[in-house]
């Protein structure tokens, strides 16, 4: 019979198998946010920010990041992205090609009663450390003329039926 290590949580960490999920902390964005700039900038209602912090079991680990985001931007068919940080490091964005701005994800607004686009994407990370790391979600608008808006419409009339919606952000430790 195999032994196995119980942590002081009461999780078994040795024996597991390579995949096994062993910790998941999630946030849900309930409230808007609009910012103006092309600044990449922290994705936040003001209580609920797209951010997490998490310790790995072990060094091993590896991190599967799952943001979903429901954006729009003002000012006509404005562009926009968002992109995964680990701590101040870039991870889970495109190459940087000439002078374009390399995201994990982008979106194009249309100026309309609508929320212009459901953005999700998924990244593993494999962080090769054991202390506490701290993902999130950052975005821009290409234009400093434009908002990017979270969780609500550019015009954003008050009526039934105009939409606002959330947004999250899941963080799962996968065993290495």
């Amino acid at each position: 019979m195999a032994l196995t290590q119980v942590t002081g949580d009461g999780l078994a960490t040795s024996g597991l198998p390579t995949g096994a999920v062993l910790q998941v902390k999630s946030v849900t964005m309930t409230g808007s946010q609009s910012f103006a700039g092309t600044t990449f900038t922290d994705i936040t209602d003001g209580t609920n920010a797209l951010s997490i912090s998490i310790t790995p079991t072990a060094s091993s680990s590896k991190f599967l990041l799952y943001m979903m985001i429901n954006a729009s931007a003002d000012n006509g068919g404005s562009r926009f992205g968002f992109r995964f940080l680990r701590g101040s490091t870039l991870i889970g964005n495109s190459d940087t090609v000439v002078s374009r701005t390399p995201v994990a994800a982008a979106g194009t607004g249309s100026d309309s009663n609508a929320i212009d686009r459901n953005i999700s994407m998924i990244f593993l990370d494999s962080p090769a450390t054991a202390s506490a790391v701290t993902y999130k979600i950052q975005g821009n608008v290409e234009s400093s003329s434009s908002n990017l808006l979270i969780n609500k419409s550019a015009t954003n009339a008050n009526n039934a039926t105009v939409y606002t919606a959330t947004s999250s952000f899941t963080v799962m430790e996968v065993a290495g």
